[in-house]
């Protein structure tokens, strides 16, 4: 089976909704099928995640704006009519029109995979907008979101077409030990993209709060993103230099949930947060908002983690608080989280991913 994965851009970029596409593009390989990925990168553009040498990458290399919009679709439409896919997967494809258009003239099936809760369209656009690029979706065959619950998101006649298809966590091959006696210093970590969606402002704050109390404990924040310069100027502002560390994203990150002892994800909205699912599955109790669609579907309340109710400074405050001075509470925990692992297993996900391919293929 031909089939094609398209994502807007992946040149070195750490994101989950890219180790997504990379991965599915990775196993369709692995399973004998003949893939190509296509997204708007530069020729000699380098992915962040591994790239099996078989898959085909197709780099567009056109900007994002107006004068290319046309150009955009017509070289789509030409990709896709001499590749003849048999099915097309655009992750994170709301609201890309272009890839739609170029679906319908060249006769392609698509598959839409959405990585955020729907939630987004609202707390992003106003009701018009949201609504547009709600309906957008009753232009793909099929829609895949990751959470059974987020189909109540979408327009009802478009709940035939939705199906929830999860990301996979592989099994950690190291682990973290939240109660370990051979230290004195312990970490909160945090990994995320850089952005106001993750809302790591507060995270600091919350610190900043727990910083003299806690004298043994310091926060590491992995991630890249626009606003690196805006948080190392609040930690800087807080006298926190040398207790907050902000580190780039890096692809031997599994070491840096074996090293930690708690782990939080402050953000606004997710889909399905794989920072928060490894950091799970490697043992790491974990804290966020229980407003926070995405994290309050792989945080069970005070059985793998604790979910905060306001989403404020104050409130997270206490919740970390409540991890961080009790050890006994954090190894009840870090027993739990580590189950994740057998709930989201890669041939699991795998399976789901080759049905509703071949279902979609097939008019089904």
């Amino acid at each position: 089976m031909i089939i094609s994965l398209y994502f807007f851009k992946l040149e070195n970029s750490a994101g989950g909704a890219e180790r997504s596409v990379i991965w599915l593009s990775n196993q369709l390989v692995k399973h004998g099928h003949f893939v190509h990925l296509i997204s708007w990168d530069k020729p000699g553009s380098k992915t962040f995640f591994a790239l099996e040498k078989n898959v085909i990458w197709h780099k567009l290399g056109l900007c994002h704006n107006f004068t290319n919009k046309l150009r955009k679709i017509f070289r789509l439409t030409a990709l896709l009519k001499s590749i003849k896919s048999d099915v097309l997967i655009g992750f994170v494809m709301g609201g890309d029109k272009a890839v739609y258009v170029s679906s319908l003239l060249s006769n392609t099936k698509v598959i839409a995979a959405e990585r955020n809760s729907p939630i987004m369209y609202s707390i992003k656009l106003n009701k018009v907008f949201a609504f547009f690029y709600l309906n957008l979706f009753s232009l793909a065959n099929k829609i895949v979101v990751q959470f059974d619950a987020y189909k109540a998101g979408y327009p009802f006649y478009l709940n035939k077409r939705i199906v929830a298809i999860p990301n996979p966590i592989a099994t950690p091959k190291l682990f973290a030990n939240v109660v370990s006696k051979d230290i004195n210093q312990y970490t909160l970590l945090c990994v995320s993209r850089l952005d106001t969606q993750k809302n790591l402002e507060i995270l600091i704050l919350a610190f900043s709060l727990l910083a003299k109390e806690f004298d043994n404990w310091n926060l590491k924040i992995i991630g890249n993103g626009s606003l690196i310069q805006e948080l190392q100027s609040l930690i800087k502002h807080l006298s926190l230099t040398k207790r907050i560390k902000i580190l780039v994203s890096k692809t031997t990150i599994n070491k840096e949930y074996a090293n930690a002892h708690l782990f939080c994800l402050p953000s606004i909205w997710e889909g399905f947060p794989n920072a928060l699912a490894e950091a799970l599955a490697s043992g790491l109790p974990s804290v966020g908002f229980s407003s926070c669609d995405g994290v309050n579907k792989l945080i069970k309340h005070r059985h793998n983690g604790l979910l905060v109710k306001k989403n404020n400074v104050e409130d997270l405050a206490k919740a970390l608080k409540v991890l961080m001075k009790n050890s006994s509470l954090r190894l009840k925990m870090s027993k739990n989280a580590k189950l994740i692992s057998s709930k989201y297993q890669e041939a699991i996900i795998y399976k789901r991913w080759e049905t509703l391919i071949n279902r979609t293929c097939r008019n089904i």
